[in-house]
């Protein structure tokens, strides 16, 4: 089974010291270098990693990310507060549901049940 391909970019040091102890201690997750995430800060194109964590902006993740979620779908960026206390994950999650044919009905059945998910 392949490893988890984790990238840290934009991390207080000791938060990014902490984060990395814990990733080596993992057998299913591997570090990807460094060095790849200098090349992102700096709006380069690098290999997406399964895992990108950031540094949280106030309450918004770094806008180098949003493209990044928009062009990987399945890219989950995991923004870590500078204390730690807060942390959000952000994901694009690709979904399809076929319907087939239906009624003007089923299609507001389709819109109201996608709305309730939400919720």
């Amino acid at each position: 089974m392949a490893r988890i391909q984790i990238l840290i970019a934009g991390m207080p040091q000791l938060a990014d010291d902490v984060i990395r102890g814990a990733i080596r201690e993992q057998e299913d997750m591997q570090l990807v270098d460094s060095h790849a995430a200098d090349q992102l800060l700096a709006g380069e194109k690098v290999d997406t990693p399964d895992v990108l964590i950031v540094g949280l902006e106030g309450s918004f993740i770094p806008a180098f990310c949003a493209p990044l979620l928009y062009g990987n779908p399945y890219l989950k960026v995991l923004a870590v507060s500078t204390t730690g206390h807060d942390t959000a994950l952000y994901e694009m999650r690709p979904h399809k549901v076929a319907l087939g044919n239906v009624t003007a009905s089923g299609l507001m059945d389709a819109i109201r049940s996608s709305f309730q998910e939400m919720r």
